[in-house]
């Protein structure tokens, strides 16, 4: 992983001294996931070079939409795969003809009023299990963000649903120690902090083996 972060930095030297000329699309598919190749390297993602996307899709038709979006865009593209949706039930949905899926776009998955969940890849499907159990035992509506997209990641729908709902909690499979949801915290904290009525909580890995 790192020698691949080190060699696309070159290669955006490049495209920065000759945009005009030099900007062939480069995309890399990786597993991430619990005892999985390449989850020990899901950091390292997020420090790639400039004009370069990190996408984490969750659903069939988010992962076609963003692939085909990965081989037509200009850049480096880091996507995420959750190996462990490969033959998941919950994970099948109807892809249309042509479809795309834009970066930097997230997906409100559930609608909610009384906290905000923020996750992406193999957490989404937990969240949503676990936010329509709250709604049954606890009668609270809680509102599920798909980033699907890492970097760049939709802040606008991230800040305009903890406006509605005032609480975030941000999961992930990431280490919360040094993990990609302590950048989210840092800028929700900064952006929506007179939104919140609570600090914004993060579920996430041990930060040890």
């Amino acid at each position: 992983m790192e020698q691949f972060v080190n060699s696309t930095r070159l290669l955006a030297q490049q495209w920065a001294v000759l945009p005009q000329y030099y900007h062939p699309p480069l995309y890399w598919r990786v597993y991430p996931g619990w005892a999985l190749p390449f989850a020990e390297h899901r950091g390292c993602a997020d420090h790639l070079p400039w004009r370069s996307c990190r996408l984490s899709p969750a659903f069939a038709d988010d992962a076609a939409g963003l692939l085909r979006t990965s081989m037509r865009s200009r850049g480096v593209t880091v996507f995420l795969e959750p190996k462990a949706q490969y033959n998941s039930a919950e994970s099948t949905a109807m892809i249309p003809e042509d479809f795309e899926v834009p970066f930097g776009k997230a997906r409100i998955r559930r609608e909610g009023a009384d906290a905000t969940i923020v996750t992406y890849g193999n957490t989404l499907h937990l969240s949503l299990n676990v936010a329509e159990r709250i709604q049954r035992e606890l009668g609270k509506s809680i509102e599920v963000i798909d980033l699907r997209s890492l970097s760049p990641w939709d802040e606008e729908t991230v800040y305009a649903s903890i406006k509605k709902t005032s609480k975030a909690l941000i999961v992930h499979e990431d280490r919360l120690f040094g993990g990609f949801g302590a950048e989210l915290a840092a800028s929700i904290a900064k952006n929506a902090f007179r939104d919140l009525d609570a600090p914004v909580y993060r579920v996430g890995a041990p930060s040890h083996p």
